[in-house]
């Protein structure tokens, strides 16, 4: 790893056959490909995604696994302890980048070191983009504290609004922020562990910066089993969502909510 080396890319994978080329050439286009740590975390796959990382000769890949499938959160959770540098980015095998990803979160990066960027994303279903000329914002700006207070408020609220600062994938967030707090993964959970880990997120930042760019490529794939289809064929119990709300109310406290506004939200 070089030391001008400032993104760690984690990707966590489990049989993964069909994305995995997609997966690479996304990886392979960008332009500061060779300043970029990229982390691929085996959940446990059968088929042949490690082999064809393995032979995978145009980047460099560290390549490390879990003995068995043990869901994404802790995929992720081990590839944050992987982690050497100064921002935490998380890529789902199954999605795509825009070829000036990373070029474009340097740039801002050389700009100040902020807690956490993020950027609009494309949502593709069978070659057409659904979010075709739709962004956050009408500029790119610095989204500061109260306003992050009052996002967190209207995801409850008005929960049809769903904004992109609550995305899991496609964003830098700080490592020091992440460790310094013991913010990992909820392992038990095998949804709502991504918008848990985000809200503690949130929690600890003080202003994130917007980038108005598609930078982020979400496939819908209607076909395809879920992370939150396959959460509900297993046992996901009453205690799942008591987790959610201990660690929902911890976030809120946190940000400095008063105790009557956190109960009613959670």
């Amino acid at each position: 790893m070089k030391n001008n080396t400032r993104i760690s890319v984690i990707i966590p994978f489990f049989n993964a056959n069909s994305h995995i080329d997609s997966c690479i050439r996304s990886l392979e286009i960008q332009s500061n490909i060779n300043k970029i740590e990229i982390i691929m975390v085996n959940d446990g796959s059968t088929d042949q995604t490690e082999k064809k990382i393995k032979n995978c000769n145009s980047i460099n890949i560290r390549l490390i696994q879990n003995k068995e499938n043990l869901g994404p959160a802790a995929a992720r959770n081990l590839g944050i302890k992987s982690a050497n540098v100064e921002y935490i980015y998380f890529f789902d095998v199954d999605d795509e980048l825009d070829k000036d990803t990373f070029h474009n979160f340097e740039t801002n990066l050389n700009e100040n070191n902020y807690d956490l960027i993020f950027s609009d994303r494309k949502r593709m279903l069978n070659s057409k983009n659904l979010r075709e000329n739709i962004s956050e914002y009408e500029s790119e700006k610095i989204v500061h504290n109260l306003e992050i207070i009052e996002l967190m408020k209207s995801r409850f609220f008005n929960p049809h609004k769903v904004h992109r600062i609550f995305d899991l994938t496609g964003r830098l967030i700080k490592r020091e922020i992440i460790v310094k707090n013991n913010i990992f993964f909820e392992e038990k959970l095998r949804y709502l562990e991504d918008e848990c880990f985000m809200w503690r997120v949130l929690s600890n930042i003080n202003e994130a910066k917007y980038i108005k760019k598609q930078l982020y490529i979400y496939n819908i794939r209607p076909n395809v089993s879920s992370g939150i289809s396959e959460a509900f064929k297993k046992d996901f119990d009453l205690n799942n969502y008591l987790i959610v709300r201990h660690q929902l109310r911890n976030s809120l406290q946190k940000k400095g909510f008063d105790k009557k506004e956190i109960s009613r939200i959670s």
